[in-house]
Parts: structure tokens; sequence; C-alpha cells
């Protein structure tokens, strides 16, 4: 679950003890701040652009008053397209983007028994463009000249080139033109 630590900034949180979950899923429904103490970056995360976090079963869970409001507003969670390309690889991101170009053909690929159809598009906001490669349903989701919230997208690396990648978890949203 992702925590608000600034007026613009979030972290992951993972936390395995219900009780305690229980209690983040309840302050965050109410928009409680809370003070946790003894929570410690993930491992896997230590060298990642996020930031991770895991909650101790030590750790403590207070109620606290901050100096920043609560910002409802999850429009801050998309990456521009520059800070997607920066991003790990595998790394999940959500952006705001134009699609530019749409390739008008699909890629056929074979994966074991099955067959795979793709499609690459090129897209932009404000800070750069990049490709982004649709896969099977999500391709007549999409068309050239529109803006899209893609939410759940994966950074991947070919021939020394990021570019962003739907997957099964997409989720594709129609927005105002950017």
């Amino acid at each position: 679950m992702a925590r608000q630590t600034s007026q613009n900034e979030s972290v992951w949180l993972v936390c395995y003890s219900p009780e305690k979950r229980m209690m983040l899923q309840q302050s965050q429904e109410k928009q409680f701040p809370v003070k946790i103490k003894s929570a410690r970056i993930s491992p896997n995360k230590r060298f990642s652009a996020t930031d991770e976090y895991t909650i101790s079963k030590k750790a403590k869970i207070m109620q606290k008053s901050l100096e920043f409001s609560y910002n409802n507003d999850p429009s801050n969670r998309y990456a521009s397209v520059e800070d997607a390309l920066k991003a790990d690889l595998y790394q999940t991101v959500d952006v705001k983007v134009k699609v530019l170009h749409k390739s008008p053909l699909k890629d056929t690929l074979f994966q074991g028994n099955c067959t795979k159809c793709k499609t690459d598009v090129i897209v932009a906001d404000h800070t750069n463009s990049a490709k982004l490669v649709l896969w099977e349903d999500v391709i007549d989701k999409v068309d050239s000249g529109k803006s899209y919230r893609f939410n759940n997208c994966k950074i991947c690396i070919f021939d020394d080139h990021k570019y962003t990648n739907t997957n099964k978890f997409t989720k594709i949203t129609e927005i105002e033109d950017i």
C-alpha cells in the first residue's frame, strides 16, 4: 500500500501483520495521519529508484499531526515519461500520455503453444516521448491522437533502450487531451 510522506510524495509499504495492516487501511480511509516506528527499507529495494518499506512485527503505529494536508488526488502517482524511462527495470509505473503514433500492423509472436499479438505505439507528455508496447486485447482500446492513463505498466529494455510494456493487469482510461 502507498502512504503519503509529504504533500507530493509517497512511499510503498509492505505489511504482513493483519492487525497492523487493518490499522493502516483504516487510517488511510479516514485520512488520519500516522507515525510508524521501526519500518525498514526492504532489502530487495535498497538500490531502487523507489522506496519500499517493510513494517516489522515490532513496529509501532500511532496517530500524529502533520505539517502538510492529506492529498486525496491520486494524480500525483503518475510518472512523467522522463521519470518512467529513469525507473528500474521491471518496475510498475502509471503514466498519463498522448499516443502520437500507433503502428497499424499487429506483430504475432509464438510462445509455447499459444500465439500473442502486440503492436508498438509512440507516446509522449510534456517531458519526453517513449515506446509503449500494447499486447492482445489492449491494442484495440488505444487510438492515435488521444490521451490515456495507463495503470500498471512495466518498464522493460531491448537493445539498451527502455520502453513501457502493458500486461494483463494494465488498466487504460481515456482522458482529456494533454
